[in-house]
């Protein structure tokens, strides 16, 4: 199997290719096929290991699962993108116990990056409900990628009089770009749950997670999601 992202950007230019190419498809509905049943048998097998606390084999069988659809791309594609974002859940639990620090920061951003791509590769199969899941989780990752390099120790090279430095250089290069990374997919997740009629928890935190970060954007505009409550929102 092979898919290419580069990091954000390359997760930002599916976002765009599927939210706004003239002519996108809604894959939400499922067709039936011998090969995406054997997707579905291989993302259930994928369900059990990960209950069991099998991650390794729980990744094998999601694999296996995207590798089956992506050969044949018969059927609805739910169940890879299911596989695909459970993917993205397992290299993140790496990512979550690793702290940050001078020496860390490297390979906690590879991990990032790492988990960032199942993200993107779910959301290219644009299914509404992993589509939503994958840009909440991303947007997720974009926070605490950037609170956790800010607020890490200084390391013991840093002179008194350059603390302050360093903290702008990090609020400039990590958080602030993260944090706004942050803030538009979580919008971008809101307008597909507009566009799918969909109401469920991913929309009900990307809505949460925006008006957290944003809360005096998009007062002018507010659009009706679907559980009849409005909220601010950035176009």
């Amino acid at each position: 199997m092979k898919f290419n992202t580069t990091g954000t950007a390359g997760l930002f230019l599916m976002l765009g290719v599927i939210l706004f190419a003239s002519g996108a498809v809604n894959t939400s509905v499922a067709d039936s096929s011998s090969d995406n049943d054997n997707c579905e048998a291989l993302a259930q097998n994928g369900d059990d290991l990960y209950e069991a606390g099998d991650f390794a084999g729980a990744r094998e069988m999601y694999l296996r699962c995207i590798d089956t659809y992506d050969l044949n791309e018969e059927g609805s594609p739910a169940h890879a993108a299911r596989s695909a974002f459970m993917i993205g859940e397992i290299i993140r639990l790496d990512y979550d116990t690793l702290a940050v620090s001078a020496e860390t920061v490297q390979q906690k951003a590879h991990l990032k990056n790492d988990v960032e791509e199942w993200y993107a590769k779910s959301i290219t199969y644009n299914v509404d409900v992993w589509f939503i899941a994958s840009s909440v989780r991303a947007g997720e990752l974009y926070e605490n990628f950037g609170n956790a390099v800010y607020s890490m120790e200084i390391p013991e090279s840093i002179d008194e009089e350059a603390i302050d430095e360093f903290y702008a250089q990090l609020n400039e290069q990590f958080y602030e770009p993260e944090i706004q990374k942050a803030i538009n997919i979580y919008a971008t997740a809101i307008k597909k749950a507009v566009s799918a009629d969909i109401s469920n928890e991913w929309v009900d935190t990307a809505v949460e997670n925006l008006r957290r970060l944003a809360p005096g954007e998009g007062e002018a505009t507010s659009i009706l999601l679907p559980g009849d409550y409005a909220m601010p929102y950035v176009p």
